[in-house]
């Protein structure tokens, strides 16, 4: 650069020196001379910074992604259910394709043994015989849980209806049903077909709502199921003391804290986690047991992928 700089000046001043005793042709011819060696010193002196400048500008936005776009998407993890017939299970086929083909990880409960095994401890603890289909889906990792029906109605159309749930709570986020015209055809293989066409398309209607769902739950980090068993001889004052003071301190350290039941013999409940900070259920149960350390007894009965039962004394 230097050098290029020390070329021109010698030329402008070249042209100076020729300005004198020359024709006014000479000296319309150097002035001329002189104005096209000051735009390139100029050229030089500032056109580079200028490039510069734009290239900054250029790097400075290069390869940055927005959290939200749809590259970064994290789509959740589903468990369909168990088909317990052909036609069910023509029915399971169509939603499960329709999911693999989204890109969805796709979650199957069907002979696991330890599943059993997992929902009547889970029985045992809460008391209850309600459905207790998301402890599976919470075992095997997934977020989503959809149970469906197909059948041929009275009209000729078969008719495919899902029902969409959160695992952690088995809150119901949606449903949507979905048909196609049979036209008299009802032979095994023909409603096979019609129920994995009808299934694809209600499947189509419902991930809009799981999705829309599933986008605001994960601001608040990820999910995982607490269900504490309360051992111990309490009065009803103490009892109390012990739940609120376990919710509290849980608050503290986690993103969201959201209480699902809470009796005398258990706390259940669901924790957001930073995943910076918890990458799985065994590093929130450590800061679940750090926390109450100073407060209760803790005892591990049983961490999966994002349920975590335990017992406090």
């Amino acid at each position: 650069m230097k050098s290029l700089k020390l070329l021109l000046c010698s030329t402008l001043m070249m042209a100076g020196v020729a300005c004198s005793g020359t024709s006014n042709t000479q000296k319309d011819t150097n002035k001329e001379t002189r104005q096209k060696a000051k735009s390139a010193y100029n050229e030089l002196e500032y056109g580079s910074q200028k490039s510069v400048t734009k290239n900054k500008s250029v790097s400075k936005d290069s390869g940055v992604k927005s959290v939200t776009s749809a590259d970064n998407f994290i789509k959740p993890v589903i468990m369909v259910m168990p088909a317990p017939s052909d036609d069910a299970r023509a029915t399971q086929e169509g939603i499960m394709d329709y999911l693999t083909k989204k890109g969805y990880e796709v979650k199957s409960m069907e002979g696991s043994a330890e599943l059993n095994n997992l929902i009547q401890m889970q029985n045992d603890i809460v008391g209850t015989e309600d459905d207790q289909s998301y402890l599976a889906c919470l075992s095997l990792d997934a977020d989503i849980y959809i149970k469906f029906s197909g059948f041929l109605n009275n009209d000729g159309q078969v008719l495919v209806e899902l029902s969409a749930y959160e695992s952690s709570t088995a809150r119901q986020l949606g449903s949507h049903s979905s048909s196609v015209n049979s036209h008299g055809r009802t032979s095994p293989l023909d409603m096979k077909a019609n129920l994995k066409t009808a299934a694809n398309k209600a499947m189509s209607g419902l991930e809009s709502r799981l999705i829309s769902y599933w986008q605001d739950d994960l601001k608040n980090g990820v999910q995982y199921k607490v269900v504490m068993n309360i051992k111990g001889s309490y009065g009803d004052s103490q009892l109390e003391d012990l739940q609120e003071n376990v919710v509290n301190n849980l608050k503290a350290a986690f993103n969201k804290v959201k209480v699902n039941t809470m009796t005398a013999q258990t706390i259940d409940l669901v924790v957001y986690a930073d995943p910076e900070k918890v990458d799985d259920a065994q590093a929130a149960y450590s800061e679940i047991r750090k926390l109450l350390k100073s407060m209760a007894e803790t005892k591990k009965i049983s961490v999966s992928k994002k349920l975590i039962i335990m017992d406090i004394k």
